[in-house]
């Protein structure tokens, strides 16, 4: 199943904060037990103990609720969203802050950066459609030339049509999300590549796993 892999993710994330999590004496990092963090999360040692024995068979694959998330999170002192953060997710991010440094280092009077970065288009609309003319200058919209489509056969020209119209609403969707409204230019434009590059690769990610 298409869970599968992020479950597997969710625990292993759980496993290495726990290596650190504990309350040590000194600067050196300690372990936190299974009973505390079972403890300090409201959480049974046996709900743990089952996201921890992962295997093979689909059905023990941990399903927490949004809850258990956010008090495993809490007790390990991490933010929910980074437990279930995929080793290709990380990447997506590194590569969102070396397009965010390369920009800062550019010219950036374009007027679509200053659109941006004013915050007034602020809707998820607006910022969907922003997002995209910020693929365009990316180069990461999953666009094709009329010569390339036209060199193909029309089920091949289709296959290309449709997957950057997924692409296309993968970054509309995910660059919709930030709130924008709450943020500082340079913070704007920086939420603005990262839910960008998360978006224009998502859809290559998902049809990669099994």
């Amino acid at each position: 199943m298409k869970h599968k892999r992020t479950a597997s993710t969710f625990v292993h994330n759980i496993q290495k904060a726990m290596r650190v999590a504990g309350k040590g004496v000194g600067d050196y990092p300690t372990k936190m037990t299974q009973a505390v963090l079972s403890k300090e999360a409201g959480i049974a040692r046996s709900t743990l103990a089952h996201h921890q024995e992962l295997n093979n068979d689909d059905s023990r694959s941990p399903n927490p609720t949004l809850e258990k998330i956010c008090n495993i999170a809490e007790t390990l002192h991490v933010p929910p969203a980074f437990l279930l953060m995929r080793p290709e997710d990380w990447t997506r991010l590194a590569q969102a802050i070396d397009y965010y440094a390369k920009l800062r280092s550019t010219n950036r009077t374009h007027p679509l950066f200053s659109k941006i970065a004013d915050g007034t288009s602020n809707s998820p609309d607006d910022q969907a459609m922003l997002a995209l003319k910020l693929a365009k200058i990316f180069e990461v919209d999953g666009g094709n030339s009329q010569e390339i489509l036209d060199s193909l056969s029309m089920k091949d020209r289709q296959a290309l049509i449709d997957k950057a119209d997924a692409r296309r609403l993968s970054i509309y969707a995910t660059t919709a999300l930030p709130p924008i409204q709450y943020m500082n230019e340079d913070e704007r434009l920086a939420a603005f590549v990262v839910s960008l590059i998360f978006g224009a690769h998502h859809r290559s990610e998902e049809a990669a796993q099994p």
